[in-house]
């Protein structure tokens, strides 16, 4: 058994476990679905890079677009290079890579403070935290930003006995300055709240020591340069400042003076229950831990609690909100949980309150599990207009992961809390394996809009094609095979014109109002997206002259009475 022991270290397993299921969960079926949304911005501006051969300049339909920086389109570019082509499944390669790269690093990071077991459970509660993987499985650029900054917070996990040395702060910058070519300053903020917070709260005289403050200030230089250098390039290239510009509205603009993704200021303290769920069910039994044990007493607990805090106030001060900014606090309560739920696995004796604190996740998956079961016997048509028949039966098996995870009540009454908690993981991961991989796959409304491109792409082959006022552009851009730019008409007046002066013209309209306000004569729709979607894209074009003859006569339609078969 020693000998067995020393062939495999127990970090090896828990690594090998965490890559195995961070991969099923993360990769599987990751291409399957077309690109919908904003992905289509990081699908078109790598297809046109791939195209251009112009790494610089961001450009969707050949126009600039530099609301990013190029560090995430650089990524893309690079997943795609071995099919020399970019997929679906490419522009999410990266986003899923930094999540498993993340659950890692979380690892390292909850290992450095406590060790091998608290670290352990901290990524298996990271790894299957729904919003992580609902973000993790599309192209953004905030996969990218958490898992740069867990480099940062590893690199100084690692130097936490000694920061006066300062030679780590090098590293830490200079992944900050990449992490930070992914979205913005966020590279540099993020990180740093939480270890520079930490190290004055625990040795503030460190501010004080000269050669720490030389090498604080060399080391950040040394990142901002590297950050600024594809913003000098595209300066010295297009002599256009607006990179500089965006940089500045985006990032501190966009703080203090929100124009757009404008939210009350307590939007955050609702929606961190969605962002931590399903674990947030262990919120009331970590909050008991905290204050039983307190925040102060152990290093680890107390820096990622002042991390998560400074980062909550952080999004929260921000004026401008979404959902999905605050995926970095997902980190640190993952790890304040896993070494929550770590002490008390380890313990031989347990209070009555932690008992009764540990059952809600099982009596809140169970009567999940029975909702949902009941509603797809009983009210099937609630979920029709939304999920095809064909998945049901993967509904069903969502509702017994529920039922599992409820089956550790009896567990936990017992007392036997590693049974437990291995129960609920296995109702969690499955449940989400099963969402992810399979359900969501299956009915993303956008498979149809892919196919309406591919047709669009046969049937305008060699012709002109021209684009009205879509809201979508994007992801339309991404999947049409011919190269950018396309006409972008935004007057109905100039579409008409387009139409007019090009007899074998095509153009695409979005939606049966904008067909409307086109106030064409005559009009033929050559294809639709799809029958029953009055917002579906049309293309459309005006009838020639064999079409008007006696003998193919075609019918006009009318905007007035518009009524597509």
């Amino acid at each position: 058994m020693a000998s067995r022991a020393k062939r495999f270290p127990i970090p090896l397993i828990h690594l090998t476990i965490l890559i195995t299921l961070g991969s099923a969960l993360l990769f599987y079926n990751l291409g399957s679905r077309p690109l919908g949304g904003s992905e289509g911005r990081w699908g078109e501006v790598a297809k046109e890079m791939l195209a251009t051969r112009d790494w610089i300049v961001p450009r969707i339909n050949a126009v600039p677009y530099r609301d990013k920086p190029v560090g995430s389109y650089w990524l893309i570019v690079l997943a795609s290079l071995p099919g020399r082509r970019v997929t679906e499944w490419s522009t999410r390669l990266p986003s899923a890579a930094a999540t498993l790269f993340s659950i890692l690093l979380l690892y390292f990071i909850a290992r450095a403070f406590w060790g091998p077991k608290p670290a352990f459970l901290s990524a298996l509660v990271f790894m299957t935290t729904f919003p992580l993987l609902r973000w993790s499985r599309t192209a953004n650029a905030d996969a990218l930003t958490l898992g740069g900054t867990l480099a940062c917070i590893t690199l100084f996990a690692k130097n936490r006995d000694d920061p006066e040395r300062g030679t780590w702060l090098y590293p830490f910058f200079i992944i900050a300055g990449v992490t930070s070519l992914m979205k913005g300053l966020l590279g540099f903020v993020l990180p740093s709240l939480g270890v520079f917070l930490y190290l004055l709260a625990r040795n503030r005289r460190i501010f004080l020591n000269k050669r720490f403050l030389r090498h604080l200030v060399s080391a950040f230089t040394a990142g901002l340069v590297l950050f600024l250098i594809p913003f000098l390039l595209d300066y010295g290239t297009t002599h256009s400042e607006m990179s500089f510009y965006l940089l500045f509205k985006e990032n501190i603009v966009r703080f203090f003076h929100p124009f757009d993704h404008t939210a009350p200021f307590f939007y955050y303290f609702y929606y961190i229950f969605i962002t931590l769920s399903p674990w947030i069910l262990f919120l009331p039994f970590l909050a008991w831990t905290l204050w039983k044990n307190g925040i102060r007493r152990d290093e680890g607990t107390f820096f990622f609690f002042l991390w998560f805090a400074a980062l909550f106030t952080f999004f929260t001060l921000s004026g401008s909100k979404r959902g999905y900014y605050i995926l970095p606090v997902i980190a640190p309560f993952s790890a304040l949980l896993g070494a929550a739920i770590s002490r008390t696995l380890s313990s031989s004796t347990h209070s009555r309150a932690e008992s009764l604190l540990w059952l809600l996740p099982g009596l809140v998956s169970t009567a999940g599990g029975i909702v949902l079961m009941g509603l797809l016997l009983f009210f099937p048509r609630l979920f029709t207009p939304h999920i095809p028949r064909e998945t049901y039966p993967y509904l069903y098996l969502v509702a017994l992961c529920f039922f599992l995870a409820g089956v550790s009540l009896a567990t936990t009454w017992k007392q036997r809390f590693s049974s437990s908690f291995a129960i609920i993981f296995s109702g969690f991961f499955l449940m989400q394996s099963i969402f992810f991989a399979v359900i969501v796959p299956t009915t993303k409304k956008r498979t149809s809009f892919k196919t309406f491109c591919q047709k669009v792409n046969i049937l305008t082959k060699g012709k002109k094609l021209g684009v009205f006022r879509s809201a979508d552009r994007s992801v339309l851009y991404y999947y049409l095979e011919d190269s950018p730019p396309f006409p972008c008409l935004q007057t109905p007046l100039s579409a008409r014109e387009f139409l007019t002066f090009h007899r074998d013209a095509y153009l695409l309209v979005q939606g049966e109002d904008d067909l409307r306000s086109l106030k064409l004569h005559r009009f033929k729709i050559v294809l639709k997206e799809t029958r029953k979607d009055s917002k579906g894209f049309f293309l459309v074009t005006l009838p020639n002259r064999r079409n008007r003859s006696r003998r193919n006569p075609q019918m006009p339609l009318r905007c007035a009475n518009l009524d597509i078969p």
